[in-house]
């Protein structure tokens, strides 16, 4: 999952950790204080679609890296809301 943290400076940032690991201790902006996670909306997921095509059109437009990476896997990604 991705998370969001904000430093005791007032920096917010992400940071990629699955829900069993613990929160981190150590902020990797200032190496001083304990960061703070924060609450956020839904958790940001991005679905690719699978040989058959089992997912729909989300009816939302591809950016060019995500053309250019249903071209390299050669399937549809569904691009994020």
């Amino acid at each position: 999952m991705l998370y969001l943290y904000e430093c005791a400076a007032g920096a917010e940032f992400e940071h990629e950790a699955r829900i069993t690991d613990p929160k981190l201790t150590e902020c990797p902006v200032c190496g001083k204080c304990t960061p703070k996670r924060l609450i956020s909306g839904a958790p940001r997921v991005q679905f690719i679609a699978g040989p058959s095509g089992g997912w729909s059109s989300s009816g939302y437009a591809l950016t060019e890296p995500q053309r250019k990476a249903e071209q390299k896997l050669g399937r549809k990604v569904i691009p994020r809301a």
